[in-house]
């Protein structure tokens, strides 16, 4: 379920930056507030827009979009896209049980995320 933002806020025009990095924010309230991070593994991106305005854009390495045209200063930069989450097994082999025809179960499966630059 944690998979898409809408509207989030991936940067502020200064009239001269065109790259910017794909994120998203939480509200954590336990631990002080909002929290920001990099999502460096879109999946497809519906859109990304500046003061609202659609703008041509290119996908970049680990999440960056670069924008056609810089946006002016104080201009509001947003993007909407799905994200997928980087992961890495940390066993080499799992035991799986075939309980019926085609069917199997597996008890435990042991990953980490792991975080790209």
């Amino acid at each position: 379920s944690d998979d898409s933002i809408s509207n989030q806020t991936i940067g502020v025009g200064d009239g001269g930056t065109t790259l910017f990095q794909l994120s998203r924010t939480l509200s954590a309230p336990a631990y002080g507030g909002l929290f920001t991070e990099p999502i460096t593994q879109p999946a497809q991106i519906a859109g990304v827009f500046v003061s609202g305005v659609s703008v041509s854009y290119s996908l970049e390495a680990y999440g960056q979009v670069k924008l056609a045209v810089a946006p002016a200063n104080g201009a509001l930069v947003t993007a909407t896209f799905t994200y997928r989450w980087p992961v890495r097994f940390l066993d080499d082999t799992y035991e799986f049980e075939n309980f019926m025809l085609g069917l199997w179960t597996l008890k435990k499966i042991s990953f980490k995320s792991v975080l790209l630059p």
